[in-house]
């Protein structure tokens, strides 16, 4: 059997180590202990947006919202990060459908609103769709801010009823 050795760097342990493949997470456990795995990783977030996708390759299987034609696409992988483009990217395509419906939710949610804009300092009653213990309900928090809240129990009600299907999907991000 014909033996080969190659080197392999800390930095490139640690992105085979977090990536979906299972091969390569062996591989980097065959190199480096995961904790020193762990500890590199702390040592290497980063600090900036540019910083990111200067140190990450884009990942196959990740999603990305596009404007015109097909909405979700899926990246190839493998290629240098795009600043721009990146900003639109997401690990799934669930992900992805979650925060088109947020975008959807926020315009109707403005345009039930009708202006109104939620002071959060003072005490007044807010309306407002949560999700307590895996069930979306309209709440009523005083100052805590939530992403869809209305001035009237009404709105609230009447927006929860039009809109469930689109806050179903986007119940992890509200």
């Amino acid at each position: 059997m014909n033996e080969k050795t190659i080197k392999v760097t800390l930095e490139n342990a640690r992105k085979w180590y977090t990536s979906r493949n299972k091969t390569l997470k062996e591989l980097a456990l065959q190199v480096f202990t995961k904790e020193e795995l762990k500890n590199s990783l702390k040592d290497s977030l980063p600090k900036t947006w540019e910083e990111f996708c200067e140190k990450n390759t884009s990942l196959a299987g990740n999603y990305y919202i596009k404007v015109g034609g097909e909405i979700i696409v899926i990246a190839e992988g493998g290629r240098d990060r795009d600043k721009e483009l990146d900003k639109s990217c997401f690990p799934s395509r669930k992900s992805a459908e979650a925060h088109i419906a947020l975008i959807q939710l926020e315009q109707l949610r403005d345009c039930y609103r009708n202006g109104w804009i939620p002071d959060w300092t003072e005490g007044s009653i807010k309306y407002s769709i949560i999700n307590y213990n895996t069930e979306i309900t309209c709440g009523s928090p005083v100052n805590v801010s939530r992403f869809i809240s209305f001035q009237t129990q009404e709105l609230c009600d009447k927006f929860l009823i039009n809109f469930k299907d689109l806050i179903e999907k986007a119940k992890d991000l509200i």
